[in-house]
């Protein structure tokens, strides 16, 4: 009987497992540019900012969790340089920032982020026409990953 029930919980594991949704695969290629360019402090001479931001509230609550940071925090890990400062955690959050660039053509550079959202600027190459915050979202306002997305005219930053 208990060899019954232990089968019958390890067989229900690994069925649960199954069912939690995973981040979306990107090539390494792909999460090093966007990684590196989250870890720069932009504006500089490789890229240059959009002058409006957009917030983005994934459908993912870990997304959300993983890309939580502070300016502060942000500006540290960009003055820093340093992969042990970032929590474990936000690998996941840039890998579907990644997702975001190879699908759409949107480099996104974290601003500020909560649990609920975060506000990007998009980033483009510094020798690119001025990138536009509205072909941005427009584009990721309509991926199924993203539920909420909207300019913010409030933030200055």
């Amino acid at each position: 009987m208990v060899k019954a029930t232990q089968w019958l919980v390890l067989s229900a594991t690994l069925v649960l497992s199954a069912c939690v949704p995973q981040g979306p695969e990107v090539p390494s290629s792909a999460y090093d540019v966007v990684h590196a360019v989250n870890m720069e402090s932009l504006p500089n001479q490789q890229w240059q900012l959009s002058d409006g931001v957009i917030q983005l509230s994934f459908c993912r609550n870990r997304v959300n969790e993983a890309l939580m940071a502070t300016e502060e925090e942000l500006r540290r890990w960009r003055y820093a340089q340093d992969e042990s400062s970032l929590p474990k955690q936000r690998q996941e959050g840039v890998q579907h920032l990644a997702y975001l660039y190879l699908e759409h053509d949107v480099m996104l550079w974290q601003v500020w982020g909560t649990f609920s959202s975060q506000l990007y600027r998009v980033a483009a190459p510094a020798d690119a026409d001025a990138p536009s915050i509205h072909h941005a979202l427009a584009a990721l306002g309509r991926d199924p990953s993203v539920c909420y997305s909207s300019l913010d005219s409030s933030a200055q930053r």
